[in-house]
């Protein structure tokens, strides 16, 4: 955890978020070591990844 910390305070998180292929907001908000930030732009990709999985989901059982 005293690692993930001080990559988000020195910005080096940032690029580890683009290399996981996560959202822009996400990554800029590592970047700039805004940890207040940060976890809202997760909590956005989250909610809207588990929104289109559930609507993925329902479209698969529309097609059956």
């Amino acid at each position: 955890m005293s690692s993930f910390g001080s990559a988000l305070q020195s910005g080096q998180l940032g690029t580890l978020m683009q290399q996981f292929n996560l959202p822009e907001p996400v990554s800029l908000a590592a970047a700039q070591g805004n940890l207040e930030a940060f976890a809202k732009a997760m909590e956005v990709y989250a909610q809207e990844k588990k929104s289109k999985e559930k609507k993925s989901e329902e479209e698969s059982m529309d097609t059956k």
